[in-house]
């Protein structure tokens, strides 16, 4: 971030603060006043210290207070203000003054160039008759040096004195300023002397400092605070960050290129340069540390860092981040660890011996990071995750560890089903890591990706994934196009072979409010890395029948984490035969994977009910292949009309009528934060089409935004078709009708 003509603001507000070295300053300032040696940064600029103030009055005016001391953590100007009390009873000849210092230190690389002053008022009129006033200021500058005494006596630099003319009070407000022109390239000693007299309610300097160049090495730069383990993204509501819970900071130039970790994690406040800030009110907490990279930086929210809306810096060499981040502090809010560190798919939930919930059980089955398979109604498990709530005493020192919280008002949910919990707290080993201890249900959907969800009041944890068996350590897939041997083959270390082909009926992006019927498909040879083999399946089925999955993006489905992917040749295009005759989709030259693509009707009049015929030539990596299936007559849609507005709360009812049938109908619900549609959260719900009815629970809904942006996607499906070909490991078709409307969730 380039720092050209950057501007300072600084203001005035009554706190009490322990100073921290080179820390970012303080949300207020009077705790620092005349205490001659406290520092701390302000980002983009350099360190503000040996901040002082006096105040003194004359013919009986009020004695200057420092009612407000406040900082804008983006710099913009030095803003200074005191207010005269009992501003009602100022008379002709009284006058108050104030004065106030600092000094400020450049960062490498940045010259202040010029100042200006500006000295406003705002104008009383006590009891309706005009008391004549006056308003003036001067700032002094020992550019390069220190004063000396306070008010200035001496300067060991060059003196520049800045005027701001008196103003005579005629308006209910207003003020003059002055300006000069200069260069100091490593300090700044300020002194600000204000002077109001008459019924002058308020006088408030206002410094503008302008600075030429840029800092010796690249300012940190936040993008994003999120909870270690969901990482849902800030903006969401349900993206607060719990006292007591493991966060990560995202951005550039936090920390070193390669990574440091802290061994043992959270017992210091730096590591390798990085210092992590965070302020709440009047409150600014360190951050002990785990891990500093140049783009990501963890560390931990001390237990008493107060709830409410704060902002997060960063420090890195000496710099502090040219922006202070946005957060929200909750008491609790959960976030789930799952394999692949970003909060989606299969979640770190162990047995008893802390092996691995999997898809399918290994032959080292027995211990830490083993995979023992799925589980099965009955079982007693633990689920991994951070930001259950505070805990009393120090976090560094181990305070709270392997101690329930029964209080925290905690609900499970697995596959839809309540979840009884046997213990809730701190694991015994790991400073901010939380432990669930609960039990499978017995009545819980089975299948290789149950979703599982915690939540805490109104706070919705991200939604994981568990393999979820019955009679079995190896679950059975929802999807019917993965077999046994396509669950082996997944599970492999070989490179595997992948063709989808979608048929659906979408939203026109020509019309917007029109439809049309696409045909899509994708081909590609992918790898998987060692860690997420045992893991894969629940990334490659879909949720069983009655379930829904939460998604932290404008998004109802995800990419499985494919270590790499290439493109295969299926041929030049693919072909598909129903009702409707034959239409085709062709080859995207270029893309990875290979994609091809056709629009089947413009104005979704192709997919009606009827037999239809995929069909494939082959090509130079996949042999020619054919896929029957039928798409049954369609649901009709019956509450649609009812759904315009929706209170999260109470949950999401859809109904549905006409030949009901035995597939799925999936229920998608998309909300984003503003009209910009870059920042939202969705969920997917698969209802049996024969119950003619599903409620998306509040457990699902609350963790979408309310606002006017949202939409309700009803889709009655194909349950996904395999097909075989040479040099493939899983082919399947899949198809939906979509009827999609607009909703505003609130």
């Amino acid at each position: 971030m380039m720092h050209y003509g950057r501007l300072l603001v600084l203001c005035l507000a009554s706190i009490c603060c322990t100073a921290l070295a080179e820390a970012p300053c303080p949300a207020t300032f009077a705790g620092w006043v005349n205490i001659g040696n406290g520092s701390c940064a302000i980002p983009g600029l350099g360190t503000i210290s040996n901040v002082r103030f006096s105040g003194s009055a004359t013919g009986g005016g009020p004695i200057p207070t420092i009612p407000e001391m406040t900082i804008d953590v983006e710099p913009a100007s030095i803003f200074e203000t005191f207010a005269l009390p009992g501003q009602d009873v100022i008379g002709q000849g009284n006058t108050s003054t104030f004065n106030f210092g600092y000094k400020l230190t450049l960062d490498a690389g940045l010259t202040i160039t010029g100042a200006n002053i500006f000295v406003g008022f705002v104008y009383v009129e006590p009891g309706g008759a005009a008391v004549p006033g006056s308003v003036g200021g001067l700032m002094s500058l020992c550019l390069n040096g220190d004063f000396t005494g306070f008010p200035a006596t001496s300067c060991s630099g060059a003196m520049l004195n800045v005027n701001a003319p008196t103003v005579n009070l005629a308006l209910t407000e207003g003020g003059a300023g002055g300006s000069a022109t200069f260069s100091a390239s490593t300090s700044v000693d300020v002194i600000t002397t204000a002077t109001g007299s008459g019924s002058v309610a308020a006088v408030y300097p206002v410094e503008t400092f302008t600075l030429n160049g840029q800092p010796s090495q690249p300012l940190p730069t936040i993008s994003s605070v999120v909870n270690a383990a969901s990482w849902i993204p800030p903006g969401l509501p349900n993206a607060g960050i719990a006292q007591g819970s493991i966060f990560v900071v995202s951005g550039s130039n936090l920390g070193p290129a390669s990574i440091s970790i802290a061994s043992p994690p959270f017992q210091s406040t730096t590591l390798a340069g990085t210092s992590v800030y965070v302020t709440v009110g009047d409150t600014m907490v360190e951050a002990p540390m785990y891990y500093s990279l140049a783009g990501y930086v963890a560390a931990l929210l001390p237990s008493n860092t107060p709830v409410g809306q704060g902002t997060v810096v960063v420090t890195y060499n000496g710099l502090t981040s040219g922006n202070a981040f946005p957060v929200t502090v909750v008491e609790g809010n959960l976030g789930i660890f799952t394999v692949t560190s970003n909060g989606q798919g299969s979640g770190i939930v162990t047995y008893p011996d802390y092996s691995l919930v999997s898809p399918a059980k290994a032959s080292n089955c027995g211990g830490p990071y083993t995979t023992c398979g799925a589980t099965n109604p009955g079982d007693t498990l633990i689920l991994w995750a951070t930001g259950l709530g505070p805990v009393n005493g120090s976090d560094t020192a181990g305070a709270g560890l392997g101690v329930n919280m029964p209080s925290v008002p905690l609900t499970l949910w697995l596959g839809g089903v309540q979840a009884p919990i046997s213990y809730q707290g701190r694991s015994g080993c790991c400073i901010g890591e939380d432990q669930i201890v609960f039990k499978v249900p017995e009545n819980v959907p089975t299948g290789c990706a149950v979703p599982l969800t915690a939540q805490i009041g109104n706070q919705i944890s991200n939604s994981i994934v568990i393999a979820v068996g019955n009679g079995s350590r190896t679950c059975t897939p929802t999807n019917p196009a993965i077999t046994p041997s396509v669950m082996q083959a997944l599970s492999g270390s070989a490179p595997l072979t992948v063709g989808t082909v979608g048929l659906e009926r979408q939203v026109s992006s020509s019309s917007n409010t029109g439809y049309v019927d696409n045909g899509t498909a994708q081909f590609e040879k992918v790898t998987v890395s060692a860690a997420l083999q045992p893991f894969m399946v629940s990334y490659v089925d879909t949720e069983p029948a009655g379930t829904c999955v939460i998604y932290n993006s404008l998004s109802t489905s995800s990419n499985p984490p494919f270590a790499s992917m290439t493109g295969i040749d299926a041929g030049p295009s693919l072909t598909v035969s129903g009702p409707n005759g034959t239409e085709s989709m062709t080859v995207t030259p270029g893309e990875v994977p290979t994609e091809y693509a056709g629009t089947l009707n413009s104005v979704g009049k192709y997919l009606v009910p009827g037999a239809y015929t995929v069909t494939g030539p082959g090509g130079a990596n996949v042999g020619s292949f054919s896929a029957q299936f039928n798409i049954p007559t369609p649901p009709t849609w019956t509450n649609q009309n009812s759904l315009s507005t929706v209170t999260l709360a109470d949950g999401l009812t859809v109904n549905w009528g006409g030949v009901l049938g035995s597939n799925v109908i999936l229920i998608e619900g998309l909300s984003a934060t503003d009209a910009t549609l870059t920042n939202g959260a969705g969920f997917s719900c698969a209802a049996p089409a024969s119950a003619g009815t599903f409620t998306v629970p509040p457990a699902v809904m609350l963790a979408l935004p309310t606002g006017n942006y949202g939409t309700v996607n009803f889709k009655p499906a194909v349950d996904p078709v395999g097909f075989t070909a040479s040099g493939l490991n899983l082919g399947y078709v899949t198809s939906n009708l979509l009827t999609a409307i607009s909703t505003a969730f609130q």
